[in-house]
């Protein structure tokens, strides 16, 4: 006697269920996780080209970079770099070529016919099930997996619509493709991989099904707009990181600067190395004393990160406080060690009948120490909301404070959403309103 169709099918439900849970991660772990380790490898180098213009932006926009905002940002792109290295990873050789790949497939959920064919699926109930074990599934399954944190982080992070969301998902996977059917743009001669509609449509799916799933997890996670009216409450006061990123910012562009006049000056033939030195001196003479004495009472770096010199009450400090500040700082890091040191050993030498010179050496070590020692106190007095205190700020009567600011309260996306509505629909009752006054006044002439 035949067993009816519901029986085989649960019987093949069963017996094939470990193998549709647990996919067959061999497939897996010999191309697609090594492609995850090479974005793993190569993501502290990415994130340390991004770091500098990172947190300028979140500085300048916001006066403080929140760790939440810093994770998210950071996880978002190490995501892109592990996606991007799974569709064009392993790179083949120079002259390769890949007669499947060289024409596209255009033809819309054409995967579904190839699974039938490889699970040779007919009308018993019992084949359908072995469908789900096909290599072809598991292409579609990795094809939507990959897009999903990209949905997930447009819609959580940037607070795209869903629609946005569908556009970008699709340019994404769009130029996943591209890149392969051009051959990494023209790096390769021939495509080595197959540009398939299909792909388009999986990952695109993907993409939407991240947007969903961020609507569930906002729930849980915390929200990117309390997140971001946070980092503002904690930009009114300029942070030792703050300090030390215009810092970096400003010895960049002297160091640019420098060396652009530097190449122009050997490139004039003049290349004495005393005239060389010089112009360095006043370039940088230049950053930090000469434009923190303007108006504007900062340096291009405190600039861009909204900072300024000012007075210890808050006051605007005058220009020669201003100007003097970073000349101490260079006397006392720069000048005096360059002029001590090369002299220390003859100084020794010669006080060696009324100094012992381990006595003066320990004398120099605790000098050093107890400077040390004060940097730390000020760092983690910095670190709970007192202002860092310089040497050469005491000298010169200056401290480094954020520049005013506009009390300024941050909305939510779902406020800047509503906005927009109402907007909309003034505009809409605007032009409704028009067009009935010009039917009136059609009427009025007609009369």
């Amino acid at each position: 006697m035949r067993e009816s169709g519901a029986p085989v099918f649960a019987h093949a439900l069963l017996s094939a269920l470990p193998f549709v849970v647990i996919l067959d991660l061999s497939m897996f772990s010999n191309v697609y996780l090594n492609n995850i380790a090479v974005a793993c490898i190569t993501f502290p180098f990415v994130a340390a080209l991004i770091t500098l213009p990172y947190l300028v932006v979140q500085y300048r926009r916001f006066g403080s970079v929140p760790w939440w905002r810093t994770f998210v940002v950071y996880l978002f792109v190490l995501y892109l770099m592990a996606a991007y290295f799974l569709v064009i990873l392993p790179l083949p050789t120079q002259d390769v070529y890949v007669p499947y790949a060289a024409h596209p497939q255009l033809v819309p959920f054409s995967f579904i016919g190839e699974i039938a064919h490889d699970a040779h699926v007919t009308s018993d109930p019992a084949t359908w099930l072995a469908a789900l074990t096909t290599p072809v599934v598991y292409q579609v399954l990795f094809n939507v997996l990959l897009t999903i944190p990209f949905g997930f982080f447009l819609r959580y992070y940037f607070h795209r619509s869903w629609w946005q969301v569908l556009i970008l998902g699709f340019l994404w996977t769009l130029f996943f493709e591209t890149s392969q059917f051009t051959g990494l743009f023209g790096i390769y001669q021939h495509p080595y991989r197959l540009f398939d509609v299909d792909d388009l449509i999986t990952n695109t799916t993907g993409s939407m099904v991240g947007f969903w799933l961020a609507l569930l997890f906002a729930r849980v996670l915390p929200d990117m707009d309390e997140v971001n009216q946070e980092a503002w409450e904690k930009g009114s006061r300029a942070s030792l990181t703050r300090r030390i990123v215009s810092f970096v910012v400003d010895m960049l562009i002297a160091s640019l600067a420098a060396a652009l006049v530097g190449s122009a000056w050997k490139a004039a033939g003049l290349n004495g190395a005393v005239e060389h030195q010089a112009i360095e001196t006043a370039i940088f003479a230049v950053c930090f004393v000469l434009i923190p004495a303007l108006p504007g009472s900062a340096t291009l770096g405190q600039r861009l990160l909204r900072l300024r010199i000012v007075a210890p009450d808050g006051s605007k400090a005058p220009w020669w406080r201003r100007a003097l500040r970073y000349l101490v700082l260079y006397l006392l890091l720069v000048a005096a060690p360059a002029t001590l040191i090369p002299a220390l050993p003859s100084a020794m030498l010669a006080s060696e009948k009324w100094v012992d010179p381990a006595l003066l050496v320990a004398v120099l070590m605790v000098f050093f120490v107890i400077w040390a020692i004060s940097v730390i106190v000020r760092a983690v007095r910095s670190a709970m909301g007192h202002p860092f205190v310089m040497v050469n700020g005491l000298i010169t009567g200056t401290r480094i404070a954020p520049s005013p600011r506009a009390d300024h309260k941050l909305t939510s996306w779902r406020e800047r959403l509503a906005e927009k509505r109402t907007a909309a629909a003034a505009k809409r009752g605007e032009h409704a309103q028009s067009a009935d006054d010009s039917e009136d006044a059609v009427e009025e002439g007609e009369r």
